[in-house]
């Protein structure tokens, strides 16, 4: 499955992602941000791609993602911008793994945890937060530190 959902993903991606970029910047008036949330859609299309390949429009499911993360970003009293670096590519082996498997051994429990009920289990902020038993505000901030760790990390073992 790995496989397939790679050949489809990346020409999708290559397609669409300036498309999809211009119309979340059209609705939040913040490019980094609207880049981080196209990117969270193609995030969400990776680890639930049998929802992606078998829907009718692959177009249409990654602009009704998009809508709704905006929606839920937008209705948010608290946003942590975070700054767009350059990209971190994922290796084509890790395209349809469990996310657990490619994050790296460096990120704590919890870190993991929500970065795997964010991203492959798509629970809103307010689902992880009841969970935790802490506000939505606070889970935001700790999926978004989890994140730039996980890039921190990332970056540091890269080839240079």
């Amino acid at each position: 499955m790995g496989r397939k959902i790679n050949d489809f993903i990346v020409p999708l991606y290559d397609k669409e992602y300036e498309r999809l970029v211009a119309i979340a910047y059209r609705r939040t008036n913040d490019w980094a941000l609207a880049q981080d949330l196209v990117q969270n859609t193609f995030l969400l299309a990776i680890f639930n791609p049998e929802k992606v390949l078998h829907h009718p429009k692959p177009e249409a499911w990654l602009m009704q993602t998009l809508q709704n993360l905006i929606r839920s970003e937008l209705r948010t009293p608290f946003r942590q911008s975070l700054p767009l670096d350059e990209a971190i590519e994922v290796p084509a082996r890790a395209v349809g793994e469990p996310l657990d498997n490619i994050l790296p051994e460096q990120l704590q429990g919890r870190e993991r945890e929500i970065l795997i009920w964010r991203f492959e289990q798509n629970m809103s902020y307010n689902e992880m937060a009841n969970r935790l038993g802490v506000s939505a505000d606070l889970c935001r901030k700790w999926v978004s530190q989890a994140i730039i760790k996980c890039r921190r990390i990332l970056r540091m073992h890269l080839p240079s």
